[in-house]
């Protein structure tokens, strides 16, 4: 699982899709509608909130796909 770096490169990446925008959004519990930059607007805001020394922050669609798996 990313931490709060790599979850806030993951958002500001230009080839994360809107898609991936706003299914992170959901798993973090806020609003998941809007265009891209409104979407990452959001997600920086609130993964800036966050204790920089926090541990794990899940924002990869794939990766959570993958620990599902049996």
């Amino acid at each position: 699982m990313p931490t709060l770096g790599e979850a806030l490169r993951f958002v500001r990446d230009p080839r994360t899709t809107t898609a991936q925008l706003s299914r992170a959004s959901k798993l973090l519990c806020i609003p998941s509608h809007g265009e891209p930059e409104a979407l990452r607007l959001r997600l920086v805001a609130h993964l800036e909130t966050l204790a920089p020394e926090a541990d794990v922050v899940c924002l990869n669609p794939q990766l959570i796909a993958a620990l599902r798996e049996p």
